[in-house]
């Protein structure tokens, strides 16, 4: 489970991992998020296809708030 300060932010200040289902479920909360993330999953799909194989992706920003925006 993650966890969230007072203002949203995800806790703590340090990289996290999650799998994706998790990153799904605690990020992609509304239509402009689903938008977004459709993007990414499209953005994934093309670096596979370059690069085979596992890899680990870093977010940051606002995406991984939870605000809506």
């Amino acid at each position: 489970m993650l966890t969230f300060d007072e203002d949203g932010y995800l806790t703590p200040d340090e990289p996290i991992e999650v799998d994706f289902e998790t990153f799904i479920r605690e990020f992609v909360i509304n239509e402009h998020r689903a938008d977004i993330f459709t993007e990414y999953r499209q953005m994934l799909t093309n670096l596979s296809s370059l690069s085979p194989g596992a890899f680990y992706q870093w977010i940051n920003g606002s995406f991984v708030t939870r605000k809506a925006r």
